[in-house]
């Protein structure tokens, strides 16, 4: 994923429900799982914005870890 697409990346991966499902995994059932899974994104990776996905290494890098745990979680289920 390139920088320039990791923000829009990121916003279609957490509109999904198996990331969702994922979010929930990690804190238990989410009121309100659209915001909720954002704010996850962004306290995961130490951000205000996804938009800074496209210019932060070190956010990107931590977008990438979480993504792959994602990856990782999905296949075992």
């Amino acid at each position: 994923m390139s920088g320039q697409s990791s923000a829009r990346g990121c916003a279609i991966i957490c509109s999904k429900p198996l990331f969702v499902e994922f979010v929930e995994a990690r804190l238990g059932p989410l009121a309100e799982p659209p915001a909720a899974v954002v704010e996850y994104v962004r306290l995961y990776c130490g951000i205000q914005s996804r938009r800074e996905l496209n210019s932060n290494p070190v956010a990107r890098s931590a977008w990438l870890r979480l993504l792959g745990e994602f990856n990782q979680w999905g296949a075992g289920r």
